[in-house]
């Protein structure tokens, strides 16, 4: 969706103090339909009406079928943008102003015919103002003058945020209720920091603001503006104050490490300060001297791009408690599984790099030690009760998402009530035991739907290098909610006008509809990541046809070798509604910029590819993004309840070019493997993969693949088969009684 903005300027105001909305407001549009040139014009739309969308739960306040044969419906919720939106001042006089925004999809606002205004005088006097004939006058009998608006224009600009997200962690946050009923999104997050540091300053208390990292890629704005050297996710940083911040694996992809062809030239378009380095190199360089970028257990002296920049420690001074903070950076060493860093990148023991670079940071001056890692929760444990620890104070974590609280959490949503979905992992703070000390360790979800807050004090510990002891440490993760929300957060007006700013070349590229989507494509995190899901499905047949439009990888000379896709659930980040479908719906769902690949691979090496798949299986959002998605030649079925995690695959079969089934564990002949670089190059533990040779490299990214298949097969249906059948919910499926490559045995858990 697209949400444009209805920008007025006001002319010639005489006597007049604020221009608004009435509360019973109705707009009077020219609408467009977004695919063809069909134009309806004095279309009424209602904020007031609410109206309920075909084929979803969703509601829109206005709704359309430009074709009556079609099933697409057009459609728009009216919003107000919290900080953009707001009333015309004396001081907007000749300058276009945001009064209300207009989430759209399938349509184009073409023009806006004014009709009546709330006209505040500087004398106080309240007037219904009629400007349906372009001006307006009366007369204020307290102040004795006139009140005049003598001319009004219209525009529409368009404007989106780094989305929030819903009770799920899916992204269907469009719409009225979307700043009631969704969560974090970078404006409530930098809302949130600013609140704490005032509230801390006038208690004369020190604030430090540490990032665990991922934060560099992933998101819509990053896929189309990071690649062309404007830094996004450092502007937010800067915004957010951040003082020290952690590589997280996410960032040490090898596609965003050194800087893209053109990007130097890309970056001059806009003035926001970065180098134009379009990777990783560039937003390291365009945050030197706003904070540094952490990591003690990577050596990148091989890797050009990154040599010097990444810093071990830092030293962060703080103002009210006159001591200096030592902060030490690690990186997990899963990186080059969970990743694209490359060979030129080493990744060294945790234990060894921070027990030398923390003694390090104290020989610098640091009275206190913290540890900002990027390594798991559980490696944050075990760090902290070791030896290596001996010497740190705090570890601040990322990287596994665990949710940490003490107690039960509060309900997310007031109406209906709404509980938090994720499990609880520990408490808030998670306390190891190092000797005679214990060490604090916190994380705090992820995507943004909590900031975490720890208060700590401390005190001198009496050593003769005036160390200080942590003496108590006490918090909560904060939730960054909306107004229906248990804690409301509004939304930073500063940085929502800096989202505003991006949107001309976003808008361009993200609204150019490729097709259309007959029924809602799944790709929420819980779905996705569990079972088989009809945009999974999608995603393989459209890397298959891609393969047999653009390749002589089918039929030919290799019509008999079996082609089967496997992707992991991990590289899908959104859904698909039902409806027309633009390039910003391809790219929000494979955000990463990770590309179609072909392997070869044998039936023993498929099989074990599917069990480390299937062992991410949890059943609930913290399953792991390794959970495979099928297609091709392959069917399997699994069993979560009766199997081990690590031999869940219970069944498998491949189809023949004769239309012939045969099992995978009796296959003998080579298979060609359809699948990302990622994961062929060994990421998210598919490591069985990484050796195997490369049959093709298309180096076409699947957001691409996927809009094509849009233009070639809409409207696109998409459904569930059964190619992977979960055996504890189906147990009748056909291959719920079949083998795996090498069988398991069952075995019967205990109550």
């Amino acid at each position: 969706m697209v949400l444009l903005l209805l920008c007025i300027k006001l002319e010639e105001m005489e006597n007049v103090e604020s221009v608004s909305l009435p509360a019973n407001v109705t707009y009077t549009m020219t609408i467009k339909n977004a695919t063809s040139d069909d134009t309806r014009e004095d279309v009424v739309i209602d904020p007031a009406e609410v109206h309920d969308l075909e084929g979803s739960r969703g509601t829109a306040n206005f709704r359309i079928k430009f074709d009556k044969s079609s099933k697409h419906q057009a459609y728009l919720n009216v919003e107000a943008v919290k900080g953009v939106t707001r009333a015309i001042t004396a001081d907007d006089a000749n300058e276009f102003v945001p009064v209300m925004g207009f989430e759209c999809r399938g349509l184009d606002l073409v023009s806006y015919k004014p009709d009546v205004f709330i006209v505040k005088s500087k004398g106080g006097a309240t007037f219904e103002a009629d400007l349906s004939e372009g001006e307006w006058a009366d007369f204020d009998e307290k102040l004795g003058e006139s009140v005049s608006i003598m001319g009004i224009s219209s525009e529409f600009r368009t404007h989106k945020r780094f989305e929030p997200a819903d009770v799920q962690f899916g992204t269907q946050c469009n719409g009225t209720r979307g700043e009631e009923v969704c969560f974090g999104g970078v404006a409530r997050q930098v809302s949130a920091i600013n609140a704490a540091r005032a509230a801390a300053a006038r208690r004369g208390v020190d604030t430090l603001v540490l990032h665990a990292g991922d934060q560099y890629t992933g998101t819509l704005y990053d896929a189309v503006f990071t690649k062309k050297g404007q830094q996004i996710a450092a502007d937010f940083l800067r915004l957010m104050g951040v003082q020290a911040f952690t590589l997280g694996n996410h960032e040490l992809s090898r596609q965003s490490l050194t800087a893209l062809p053109g990007a130097h030239d890309a970056a001059a378009q806009f003035d926001n300060g970065a180098t134009g380095a379009a990777g990783l190199e560039g937003f390291i360089r365009s945050v030197n001297g706003s904070f540094p970028v952490l990591s003690c257990n990577l050596d990148t002296s091989g890797e050009p791009a990154l040599a010097g920049l990444v810093q071990r420690f830092a030293l962060l001074p703080l103002q009210h408690s006159n001591v200096t903070v030592g902060v030490v950076g690690l990186t997990s060493v899963e990186t080059p599984e969970t990743s694209n860093p490359g060979a030129t990148v080493k990744f060294l023991p945790y234990a060894d790099t921070l027990r030398g670079w923390g003694g390090d940071a104290r020989a610098a001056g640091a009275d206190l030690v913290g540890a900002l890692t990027h390594i798991g929760f559980d490696g944050d444990q075990a760090l902290a009760a070791s030896p290596a620890a001996a010497g740190v104070d705090l570890i601040v974590g990322g990287h596994t998402h665990s949710f940490l609280y003490s107690g039960a959490p509060p309900p997310l949503l007031v109406d209906p009530p709404t509980n938090e979905t994720a499990a609880v992992e520990g408490e808030f703070p998670t306390w190891a035991t190092n000797g005679s000390k214990r060490i604090p360790v916190v994380q705090a979800m992820y995507g943004s739907r909590y900031l975490g807050v720890l208060n700590t004090t401390w005190a001198a510990d009496g050593s003769s290098d005036g160390s200080m002891r942590l003496e108590g440490a006490i918090g909560a993760p904060l939730l960054l909610g909306g107004r229906n929300s248990t804690n409301y957060v509004p939304d930073d007006p500063v940085a929502a006008a800096r989202l505003a700013e991006l949107q001309g070349p976003l808008a361009d590229y993200t609204s150019q509809v490729v097709g259309e989507a007959a029924t809602t494509l799944d790709g929420e995190r819980i779905d996705i990541r569990n079972r088989e899901t009809n945009l999974g499905n999608a995603m393989c047949d459209a890397i298959l046809a891609y393969a047999q439009r653009h390749t002589g990888l089918l039929g030919g000379s290799n019509a008999d070798r079996p082609a089967v896709c496997l992707l992991n659930g991990g590289v899908f980040r959104a859904s698909i509604p039902a409806g027309n479908v633009t390039q910003g719906d391809c790219l929000a769902v494979t955000p990463y910029g990770n590309w179609f690949v072909a392997k070869a691979v044998d039936a023993p090496t498929l099989a074990a590819a599917l069990n480390n798949g299937l062992s991410g299986w949890t059943g609930n959002v913290s399953a792991q993004g390794r959970f495979p998605q099928i297609g091709g030649a392959l069917r399997a079925a699994f069993d979560p309840v009766n199997q081990p995690n690590t031999s869940r695959l219970v069944g498998a079969e491949l189809r023949l070019a004769n239309g012939s089934t045969v099992p995978l564990s009796s296959y003998g002949g080579e298979i060609l493997l359809l699948s990302t670089d990622y994961v062929l190059g060994g990421g998210d533990f598919y490591t069985m993969f990484k050796d195997r040779p490369v049959v093709f490299d298309s180096s076409k990214p699947l957001n691409e693949i996927l809009a094509e298949q849009f233009q070639q097969a809409s409207p696109l249906e998409a459904a569930t088969d059964g190619r992977l059948a979960n055996c504890a919910e189906a147990s009748g499926a056909p291959l719920c009684g079949g083998q795996a490559a090498r069988p398991t045995r069952r075995r019967r858990l205990r109550a």
